[in-house]
Parts: C-alpha cells; structure tokens; sequence
C-alpha cells in the first residue's frame, strides 16, 4: 500500500478507537503509528503537494499525467522543479526507456502529457514546454522507424569582430554534432549559404565521419568542426551552415546562424533624395529622412530602406535601388550612392 495511503488508513483507524486509548502504553502507541506518517507540507501560493514536494501548479498537474502511466520517468524531481525542467527530465528518461524496451509507447505517454501541460501553462513557460512536445515527436518517429538523429550546439554561431582584410579567426569552439538516434549518423557534407557566405569558412573535421547511435540520452557519440571568419567588408556579415547528413527526405540539412561583425575597410555615402509626401528609413540605422537624409555606411554593408506615406498616398517610386519591391529598397555600399522616392 501506498505510503500516504497507508497513513491515511491510520488516522481513520484511530478516530474510531479514540475513546479507548486512555492508558499511558495506549498513548504511545498512538504517537508512534503518526510519527511513521510525514506531515503534508504548507506549500505557498501557486504550488501543490505532490508525494510531500511542493511543486508549481503546472508542473504537479504535468508530473501527475505522467505518474499515471509510467511513473518511474518522474523520479529524481526536486522539491520546486519548473516545468521546462521537468519537462526535459522526463524526455530524457522516456527516450532512453523507449529505446531499451524498442517501442516509443514511454515517448507517446509523455508527447500526450506535454500537450495537456502546455495548455495549462502560458507564456515563456509554454513556449518551452511546446519545444520538448516537438522534440518528443520527433523522438518518436526515430525510435519507431530506427532512425538515425542529429543535435547541434550551437544553432547560433558568434564570430566576434575582426578587421577585414585581417587572418581568418576562428568562431568561438565552434559547432558541436552530436548523434543522437536509433542507427549510425553519416555527415555527408557541409556548406554555407546567404548573402556573405564567403566570408565564412567551415571545417573539414565532421566530413564523412560516422557517429555511433546513443545508448542513452546522456551518452552520445560526437564531434566537434571549426568554423573560421574573414570579413571581406565592414558591418555586421552574416550567413548559415548547413550540415548535410543521412537523415531520410524531405530533410534538407541542419542549419547553424553564423554572424561576425568586420572592422574598417571604406566607407561611402548615402543620399536619400524624396518627395516631402514620402519619409524614408534605413536598417541598419543612420538614415531617418526628413530630418538625416545622408549617412554614411561602410564598404560592402547591406542598407534596407523603407518608405512611408500618408495614408491613400500612393505607391512608392524608387530610383537607384540594386532591389525594389514596393515600400523596400535594397543597397549594396560599394561606392557612394543616391536614391531617390516619390509617389506615383
């Protein structure tokens, strides 16, 4: 029997022999059957006594879901765990279970309880918990089709700031791949597209490699690839790696955000020239027209502007743009430029 059960049965016992317990053994007796019962704790505002741990609302509602099919995936939950930890703790454990016994059924029991627990929670607690719902999905079709699984940290790869024209510096510790599925994962191949890609340059580290499956989730074969930058212009560069791997279609590649910043190099000028029925903004910032309508912006840097106007007056007309599609106008500084916006 349960242990809060138990004590429970206890007590009503006690209530019923109450008026017979009047010698000094009896007594005792009495004090020692309670003492073997833990009190409930007083839990504050917004928490429930789950099992004697006071736990956010949300969190023992979750917690509960999954004790009523697989309890074991909750041990180890500490007295105050939020729910996005719990969350991730309970993955971890269902995942590692799923593959051992070789059916996702602990993966879908979580995957349910996820949903119900992120429609109780909001906001940034909700938005958490929705990524381990999807992560869980995932996870379930690896396990089933005995898939093989990729992870990848970072998803975002700061490069700092370097002087163009300077040696390539090397990104941070650069970008870890980790196999993380049922079979083998095979890096093919990696590449790096978008507007600066040349100024990013990736290893060959992880090419070709094979990574062993996991045999847990905390147990996961890996490897680690550099990535180099060297700006070829001044202002924030950007670009994506793509990792190629034996993932079956329709996948198209893990992707990783690089973004580093270039230092010096020339500059030049841009002049807005407009109607005084259109005002014109720039990203990155500098231009702000009608008050600044020149600024100046460094060599090879991407310059957005946008134009704005009354309302019902009219579409814009732009004049000098490498890209114009209607309130935007794209600008590539590789020399001084002017560009012009009226209404038609």
């Amino acid at each position: 029997m349960h242990r809060a059960t138990r004590c429970a049965a206890i007590r009503e016992k006690l209530r019923s022999i109450r008026r017979y317990l009047v010698t000094f053994p009896a007594a005792l007796l009495v004090i020692g059957l309670l003492s073997a019962c833990p009190k409930k704790p007083k839990c504050d505002e917004g928490f429930d006594d789950y099992n004697g741990k006071c736990l956010p609302h949300t969190t023992a509602l979750y917690v509960a879901c999954v004790d009523a099919k697989e309890k074991n995936l909750t041990q180890g939950i500490e007295l105050g765990a939020t729910l996005p930890v719990v969350a991730n703790s309970t993955f971890k454990a269902a995942y590692t279970r799923s593959r051992t016994e070789d059916s996702a059924a602990a993966l879908q029991f979580v995957k349910n309880c996820l949903t119900l627990a992120r429609e109780a929670a909001s906001g940034q607690e909700a938005a958490a918990v929705g990524e381990v719902e999807k992560k869980t999905s995932k996870y379930i079709g690896v396990v089933r089709r005995k898939l093989p699984a990729i992870e990848v940290e970072p998803l975002s790869l700061s490069c700092g700031a370097t002087d163009v024209a300077a040696s390539p510096v090397l990104c941070g510790e650069g970008v870890t791949i980790k196999s993380t599925g049922v079979a083998k994962l095979h890096i093919t191949s990696v590449n790096v597209t978008g507007t600066n890609r040349g100024d990013f340059i990736p290893g060959a580290e992880c090419v070709g490699r094979w990574l062993e499956p996991a045999e847990s989730s905390d147990q996961m074969d890996s490897c680690t690839m550099t990535v180099q930058f060297e700006p070829s212009a001044g202002g924030e560069r950007r670009a994506t790696l793509v990792i190629h791997q034996n993932l079956p279609k329709p996948d198209t590649g893990t992707a990783v955000e690089l973004v580093g910043n270039g230092n010096g190099g020339p500059e030049h000028s841009l002049t807005v020239n407009r109607s005084t029925a259109v005002a014109v903004t720039s990203r990155p910032e500098g231009i702000d027209c009608g008050e600044r309508c020149t600024a100046v912006f460094t060599d090879g840097e991407d310059v957005t502007l946008t134009a704005t106007s009354a309302p019902g007056g009219g579409q814009v007309r732009w004049d000098g743009c490498d890209v114009a599609d209607g309130n935007g106008c794209q600008v590539r500084m590789t020399a001084d430029r002017a560009i012009s916006a009226d209404l038609l």
